[in-house]
C-alpha cells in the first residue's frame, strides 16, 4: 500500500478517493491496450507493474473507505453523546428510586391480616 505523503496528507478524503478512482480507470484502459505476447501463465514486466499498481490503488481505496466509515462512526457517537448521557442519568435515577422504595418497604411493619367477612384484624 502506498503511504501518502506531502500534499496528499492534507487533501480531503473525497478528493483523494476521486483521484484513486480516476487512476484505477486509467489503469484499466491501459491494461486493455497492452498486447504483450507472453507464455501462458507468465506476465510481462508491464503487466506485472500494472497489476501491482492496481492492487496498490485498490488497497489505498480500501483504507480511505475504512477511514470514512470510522469517521462516520465517531461523528455518530459524538452526536449521540448528550442523549446517551441523559438516558444513563435517567437509568441511574430509576435505580436510586427502586433502592429507596425497597428501603422503605424493608422498614415497614408486616401488613395486618383482615378477616374478609367481619373486616376485623386477625390476631395470631
Amino acid at each position: 500500500m502506498v503511504f501518502w505523503e506531502g500534499s496528499f496528507q492534507m487533501m480531503d478524503p473525497l478528493t483523494l478517493s476521486t483521484i484513486i478512482q480516476l487512476q484505477l480507470e486509467d489503469s484499466e484502459q491501459f491494461a486493455a491496450n497492452v498486447k504483450d505476447k507472453q507464455r501462458e501463465g507468465t506476465l510481462s514486466d508491464v503487466q506485472f507493474v500494472l497489476q501491482t499498481y492496481t492492487k496498490d490503488l485498490l488497497s489505498t481505496d480500501a483504507v480511505l473507505s475504512d477511514r470514512r466509515m470510522a469517521h462516520s462512526f465517531a461523528m455518530a457517537v459524538i452526536r449521540a453523546g448528550p442523549v446517551t448521557q441523559q438516558e444513563h442519568q435517567r437509568e441511574d435515577q430509576i435505580v436510586r428510586d427502586r433502592e429507596m422504595a425497597q428501603g422503605l418497604n424493608d422498614d415497614a411493619p408486616a401488613p395486618l391480616e383482615i378477616n374478609p367477612v367481619t373486616k376485623n384484624v386477625l390476631l395470631d
